[in-house]
């Protein structure tokens, strides 16, 4: 069988894959059986070009002996690793059978206030539990908690992940996806993290937990932000989202929303000082008889989406070629074993058989650890075996058998440590043959690095030093390389940069480049420093014209690009203060001014146009360039115009009908009806014209009616 195999046949041997959970770039997550317990457990499987960095490879097998040895009723637990020279790496873990608190929001919106307590309460039991062993989780997220039951009903919250994935996960130094955004852990960052000189400590897994409990509260995120300059910005300098906006129903209590925004400070010194603190401070807002069992199964409830077993994948899935590549098959569950014919076992003599079984099987399992680790150290890789051997140690417990081993493991490492040191002392000569002393002296100081007792290297390094004296002439040449170094560095302080590149250049001529090389990179870094401060000057710059004309949202752009692109969050700071109080002056003033706007569209709606004018004028103090104040200030001229000119129409009417009614008492019905002409052409049928034109008419009946009686 190929190396490449060894990986999934050791998890077949000892369990059976029952399904793939998750696959992803970093590995593939499985649901397995123990075959010989008959328990359910989960198998993280890591890609094997992931655990090829030596120094990832110390990191996470130092990460996993202290996790192993967790024991806390909030923490998932970890049975198993197995990280070794040949690419193998996996743990096997604790299997949950619950849901997410990610998925608990995104299925079912914010739990009950009681419930959220009491699953805060019980992450924060975990939490402490890490702080005091001297763990800070770094990662806290709603996806590395989740929500099941325990044998009561009750809730129960498990941590599940304590970091050992990412160690894994942080091979390449970014955050970023290819396409440049960052939109998941980015969100649950302390500020301290984005600071050069910020310290990360227990506060700092409090910030992210704070951020968990806003969301799992409201469903929202507090930090707001859809790009990484953005986000960052925000977690350094923005107050979180308020509880008024995300929370307007009112459904947080205010001693709770407290408790959560003082998680959420920028400044550790302002949050709890641990998670103990903040869980009392959780259990005095609690009501009693909160909690409903019936909304604890309603979270648990999930969609089915039946999972595939691995003996019905799809052609070309990723488990269905490992099943090709390492002749996997389903096995069958164990068989319980049936008594012979005869008197029936008694309870004793069932559990001596099961306790005989089990110690066969630890004894296979160690026939099986000491033979891989005695292949491993007579191929010569101790490494491989003491990987190996811890393993099994930790798995199997101390044994009698593993002492032998440890110093076979320690006697290969003696003869390869001898070995290296040879290296190192044969370089050496070949150095100084090449007249190359200071790089001799230096392969045998990592000779003696490696074995400080070496007599050997203590003789060469007499030797090469006697032959660097006798070069009187490089010693002169170093020397005065010596003093030109001393002097770029006078430059250097002094900020005199192009003195500093006048001197390097002769240097270098003189000494050649890499005995300047230090120096050209420290110059090189005063360059883009001082470009690097000429650049955030004139961007401050930029930023405080667009204030001081009022344009905030640029400004606010401006200062998020700022922050990512120069890494400089205190000489900022009086900026994003400066753009925040506008802000909130800008929203007052608006509010002002709208309310302004509407009481005098209302009183010149009623005609009182001096308090109409009076209102407008105040608004005007408060943005008297502002469109709507302008176009009302129009309307209300237009209105005031309209009603002077119906004023003096109706003075004009009354005065024409005063005179008409004078000719209509006196009888002048052709004087009246030319008058009442002129007013009908000016101001139309209106009141009281009517009826005087039937008065006027009367009047000339009357008046024919007599002409008729003279004729």
């Amino acid at each position: 069988m190929a190396a490449s195999a060894i990986p999934l046949k050791r998890i077949e041997g000892k369990y059976e894959i029952l399904e793939k959970l998750r696959e992803g770039g970093m590995g593939a997550i499985y649901k397995v059986r123990h075959r010989l317990l008959d328990e359910i457990r989960v198998i993280k499987l890591m890609r094997q070009q992931l655990v090829e960095d030596e120094e990832l490879k110390a990191r996470f097998l130092r990460e996993a002996r202290m996790a192993i040895k967790l024991r806390h009723a909030n923490i998932a637990q970890l049975y198993d690793f197995t990280l070794d020279d040949d690419g193998t790496a996996f743990i096997v873990m604790e299997f949950i059978d619950g849901t997410n608190l990610e998925d608990v929001v995104a299925l079912h919106g914010p739990p009950p206030v009681d419930l959220s307590v009491e699953i805060a309460q019980q992450s924060l039991k975990a939490l402490g539990y890490l702080h005091t062993r001297g763990f800070i989780h770094r990662d806290i997220s709603p996806d590395n908690l989740m929500l099941t039951e325990d044998g009561d009903g009750q809730p129960l919250v498990k941590l599940i992940d304590l970091g050992l994935a990412k160690t894994l996960d942080n091979v390449g130094g970014s955050h970023l996806t290819q396409t440049g955004t960052f939109l998941g852990k980015l969100r649950y960052a302390a500020p301290e993290q984005f600071k050069a000189d910020g310290v990360v400590d227990a506060r700092t897994d409090l910030y992210a937990f704070g951020v968990v409990l806003y969301v799992l509260l409201t469903g929202k995120f507090p930090i707001q932000g859809q790009d990484p300059s953005s986000l960052v910005a925000g977690h350094l300098f923005r107050p979180p989202v308020d509880f008024a906006d995300s929370d307007p129903a009112g459904r947080v209590p205010a001693g709770l929303r407290a408790a959560v925004l003082k998680l959420l400070a920028k400044l550790p010194e302002e949050r709890f000082a641990s998670a103990h603190e903040l869980s009392l401070v959780l259990g005095e807002l609690r009501t009693a008889g909160g909690l409903v069992p019936a909304d604890l199964k309603r979270l648990l409830s999930r969609p089915f989406i039946p999972a595939a077993s691995v003996s019905q994948l799809e052609h070309g899935s990723t488990q269905g070629r490992l099943n090709a590549s390492f002749d996997l098959v389903s096995t069958p569950r164990p068989v319980p074993l049936l008594p012979l014919p005869g008197p029936l076992e008694d309870d004793d003599t069932i559990q001596m058989t099961r306790a005989r079984r089990v110690e066969e099987e630890k004894n296979r399992e160690l026939a099986a650890a000491l033979a891989g680790i005695e292949a491993a150290l007579a191929r010569g890789d101790y490494r491989g075996a003491e990987t190996l051997l811890y393993g099994a140690e930790a798995s199997l417990g101390e044994q009698d058998d593993f002492s032998p081993l440890y110093e076979q493991i320690a006697e290969q490492r003696r003869r390869a440590v001898a070995d290296q040191v040879s290296g190192h002392l044969e370089s050496a000569r070949r150095l100084a043959a090449a007249q190359d002393f200071r790089e001799a002296l230096a392969e045998v100081l990592k000779g003696q690095h490696l074995d400080p007792e070496s007599r050997e290297a203590v003789a060469l390094q007499a030797e090469i030093e006697a032959a660097f004296r006798q070069g009187i002439e490089v010693r002169r040449r170093e020397l005065r390389r010596v003093r030109e170094v001393k002097k770029i560095e006078a430059s250097l302080v002094a900020g005199d940069l192009d003195g500093a590149e006048t001197l390097l250049a002769k240097a270098a001529a003189a000494h050649g480049e890499e005995a300047v090389e230090a120096l050209r990179e420290r110059l090189g870094d005063l360059r883009r420093a001082e470009r690097r401060a000429q650049g955030l000057k004139e961007a401050t710059a930029k930023i405080r014209d667009s204030l001081d004309q009022g344009k905030l949202d640029e400004a606010g752009a401006l200062l998020d690009q700022a922050v990512v692109r120069f890494r400089a969050a205190e000489p900022l700071r009086e900026q994003y203060e400066r753009l925040e109080q506008m802000r909130r002056a800008a929203k007052i003033t608006a509010s002002s001014l709208a309310a302004r706007l509407d009481k005098a569209r209302q009183l010149a709606g009623d005609l009182q146009f001096d308090a109409a004018q009076a209102e407008l004028a105040a608004a005007a103090e408060l943005a008297p360039n502002d469109s709507g104040l302008l176009a009302l200030k129009k309307e209300v001229a237009a209105v005031q115009r309209r009603q002077k000119i119906e004023r003096h129409r109706a003075a004009e009417l009354a005065l024409a009908v005063a005179a008409l009614e004078v000719h209509l008492d006196r009888g002048e019905s052709a004087t009246a009806a030319k008058l009442l002409e002129s007013i009908t052409a000016v101001h139309g049928d209106a009141d009281p014209l009517p009826k005087l034109r039937s008065r006027l008419e009367g009047l000339q009946r009357r008046a024919g009616m007599r002409r008729n009686d003279l004729e």
